[in-house]
């Protein structure tokens, strides 16, 4: 029997339809397709426009056992407030209408030229998920940049080399990790037509016409607890064994929120190569699962492992 990610009840398609908008169903369906992360995060609406506003608790104070006439403990803690930024990334889709008079079926022709460049747009959100963008006014934070020297949350197998790599295992919730979008957009991608439009030759020496469709996304990143998210880093691709690399994954699954209930692990292909290599041994607790609308994955202990191929192999060392 197959199983079902839990999270599959609030990712991108799901935000999308709670919201009743209609129209952009299978272009969300194809950029989620291709798209593990997207397909797995939780997906929520900020709590305030552009920014969405979290506590952060930074220590819990516990009760305790009194006996008669003692103080009763004050429960509370330390927190702070954290604002992460819900930024917008955008960009045209321009295919030249020489093109589209020569089709059989223009409107054929321009789905496909158009789905071509949004899979450019798609790696491109991706490469912003994980590093983040220092440039913008807002300085978003992506993955690696949230976890970008080894302390908490950001440990290391201890390899050096040229094939170092990453992997990163988070807890997707209200209360854990989630992307944002702002209370006035939509979730996923919002398109707009822009019909005819001049557009600058590739050789600069000139324009030529050009149909244009505006994609856009607005999104953002929300930790409630950081220990949802972990990075364990300084992994050779290539010369890691499996057992200090599960070894490393389930020191940081059993520090997560809930356990690894419901949590994922991304990685690149090279590794995940290497890491389904190991499912040949008999005796390690990797297995493959079915999993409804979506096909076999690989699993160690409850942990889903799937690929996030903008993980570079070649990373700098981090220390």
């Amino acid at each position: 029997m197959a199983v079902r990610f839990a999270t599959e009840n609030m990712n991108l398609i799901e935000a999308f339809n709670r919201e009743n908008y209609i129209g952009a169903e299978s272009l969300l369906g194809e950029l989620v397709q291709q798209n593990d992360f997207l397909r797995t995060a939780a997906v929520l609406r900020a709590n305030k426009g552009s920014v969405h506003r979290t506590l952060v608790a930074d220590e819990v104070r516990p009760g305790k056992v009194r006996a008669a006439y003692q103080a009763v403990a004050k429960l509370g803690g330390k927190t702070h407030i954290k604002d992460d930024p819900i930024v917008e990334y955008s960009g045209d889709s321009e295919v030249d209408i020489q093109i589209l008079e020569s089709a059989p079926d223009p409107y054929a022709a321009r789905a496909a030229e158009d789905a071509l460049n949004l899979c450019g747009f798609a790696n491109g959100w991706n490469e912003i998920l994980l590093k983040g963008d220092a440039k913008t006014a807002q300085n978003f934070e992506g993955l690696q940049t949230r976890r970008k020297k080894l302390g908490d949350y950001c440990v290391s197998v201890g390899d050096d080399g040229s094939n170092l790599t990453s992997a990163y295992v988070v807890e997707f919730g209200e209360n854990a990790f989630a992307l944002r979008y702002a209370g006035g957009a939509s979730p996923g991608i919002q398109t707009r037509d822009n019909g005819l439009v001049k557009a600058d030759a590739v050789d600069g020496a000139g324009y030529y016409w050009a149909m244009s469709q505006s994609y856009k996304i607005s999104f953002g990143i929300s930790v409630r607890q950081e220990r949802a998210l972990w990075r364990i880093c300084n992994i050779d691709a290539m010369g890691t064994t499996i057992d200090d690399l599960l070894s490393a994954v389930i020191r940081c699954k059993n520090k997560l929120p809930s356990k690894g209930r419901g949590a994922f692990m991304y990685t690149n292909s090279d590794l995940l190569s290497r890491i389904e290599i190991g499912t040949l041994n008999k005796a390690t607790n990797l297995t493959t699962k079915e999993v409804e609308n979506y096909g076999p994955c690989l699993f160690f202990t409850n942990l889903a492992i799937l690929p996030m191929d903008v993980i570079e192999t070649g990373e700098t060392e981090v220390v």
